[in-house]
């Protein structure tokens, strides 16, 4: 462990491990504890204190993918606290005797045991805690540059007393995303590393002759590995037989309790692989994460629809399904919207009414003049497609008619007044429509209403967190 790894500033409250360490010195001291054995409470506090380090680094967890990279991320963390507690325990067992042989007083045993836990679990720990804040940090740019489409990076250090002079060495290096330069150098590169890489908008490749050398467990990028502490940390360096035995004992700790990042269950209809085969279309399959139980799907002849009696989403292979692709992933993540809002009642939700009353003040100002021009850039904008029989802008408009209809029964079109008329059905049409756009997209209904669709993508974004 470097110099830096005492020198990180973090204010992260020290473990108590008071019980346990009195417990594992008697274990010890009377010969109890196997050599391969670590300690479960004292594993758990550990990826407990390491996991915070991972979420407050990471910052917003709101995708399934967010959720399966982390999980991955977590099992790491698990792991790696596993080989760190044994390496504890290897060493506070070489104490137990002094230089002579002699054993050592239990009070004195103990005194040393604590001394080795301080150095584990309270300075390498708050080392440990900095590179998982860093690293998620890192890991959650990452995956936000490939979102929005970045295609250079540039190295930028932060050039003051603190800075590496070797990082500052790399300073304005800038390489395409795809460059296996990142792969190995993507930050942080060591303990304590507050460097990072940013967007270069319009830069060409340049690449500093001098790269430094990288410390092995820092030859890595976490957001495309999942890996937080690799094998090639010290902790690490233990027989294979003795980390067989310890990769048992952590499955087992990591079954007997509620972990800190929980996996959506898996509530995907296979019936859809056929459905998306035949139409051609990939469906994002977060939408099932939103369901609290699975809702199977039928395929009979006639309107696409969620039956709350039944339990059941039908979508059929139809020649409306057909003509557009748009319409044919659009309407799965429209009906299961309604799936997920009859098991969790988002129509009743302060989150949903608030925003649905928000833009019908908003509309209805200056005598409705906004519902009246909205309605008929909508109607010009929907000639032209229906003459160019161009299927997909017409199955969008029709979503921004009917979500226009959802707030005001006289304006759009799509449902008729009468449905409009029963309790709950303006909010339930509202939220399968914000969940359109959330994950295909729909580029008429940002034309006419840019405000209504980001707010309604944020909408979603915060639905999809409720439980």
């Amino acid at each position: 462990m470097c110099i830096h790894c005492v020198t990180i500033n973090l204010s992260i409250p020290p473990l108590d491990l008071e019980a346990e360490l009195k417990r594992i010195a008697k274990l010890i001291s009377d010969g109890k504890i196997r050599s391969d054995e670590i300690d479960s409470a004292m594993v758990k506090k550990i990826a407990k204190q390491l996991m915070a380090g991972v979420k407050d680094g990471y910052g917003t967890i709101s995708t399934a993918v967010d959720k399966s990279f982390l999980k991955q991320i977590e099992n790491n963390v698990y792991v790696f606290s596993g080989f760190k507690n044994h390496q504890m325990l290897r060493e506070a067992s070489l104490l137990l005797s002094d230089d002579a042989g002699v054993l050592k007083p239990f009070n004195s045993f103990l005194n040393d045991v604590k001394a080795i836990s301080n150095t584990y679990n309270e300075v390498y720990l708050n080392a440990e805690y900095g590179n998982a804040v860093a690293s998620m940090q890192a890991a959650a740019s990452w995956n936000d540059f490939v979102e929005l489409g970045v295609e250079m990076l540039r190295f930028q250090s932060i050039n003051d007393d603190r800075t590496r002079p070797e990082h500052s060495m790399m300073d304005g290096t800038t390489v395409p995303i795809d460059d296996p330069l990142l792969n190995t150098y993507y930050t942080p590169l060591d303990w304590g590393c507050r460097c990072e890489w940013v967007p270069a908008v319009g830069e060409t490749r340049k690449v500093n002759t001098d790269l430094p050398t990288v410390p092995p467990m820092f030859q890595t990028n976490v957001a495309k590995t999942g890996i937080l502490f690799p094998d090639t940390h010290p902790y690490f360096n233990v027989p294979a037989t003795v980390a067989q035995s310890i990769l048992k004992q952590v499955d087992e700790i990591k079954a007997s309790v509620k972990t800190e990042i929980t996996e959506e269950p898996n509530f995907y209809p296979k019936e859809l692989d056929a459905y998306q085969k035949e139409l051609g279309i990939t469906l994002n399959k977060e939408i099932f994460t939103l369901l609290n139980e699975p809702i199977p799907v039928t395929g009979k002849s006639g309107s696409a629809f969620y039956s709350p009696s039944e339990k059941r989403v039908n979508l059929p292979i139809n020649s409306r399904n057909k003509a557009s692709k748009w319409q044919a992933e659009a309407v799965v993540y429209h009906e299961y919207a309604h799936a997920a809002d009859w098991q969790k009642q988002w129509r009743t939700n302060p989150l949903v009414t608030d925003l649905m009353g928000k833009y019908r003040k908003l509309f209805a100002k200056n005598g409705r003049s906004e519902y009246q021009r909205i309605n008929m850039d909508i109607m010009k904008l929907y000639n032209p497609a229906f003459y160019d029989k161009n299927r997909d802008r017409l199955e969008q408009l029709a979503s921004a008619a009917d979500t226009l209809m959802s707030l005001n029964p006289a304006y759009g079109f799509g449902h008729t007044k009468k449905y409009f008329s029963i309790s709950g059905k303006k909010e339930a049409e509202f939220i399968a429509h914000i969940f359109e756009n959330k994950f295909i997209g729909n580029s008429a209904f940002k034309e006419l209403m840019p405000d209504l669709y980001e707010d309604t993508i944020k909408l979603a974004n915060q639905l999809a967190q409720t439980k």
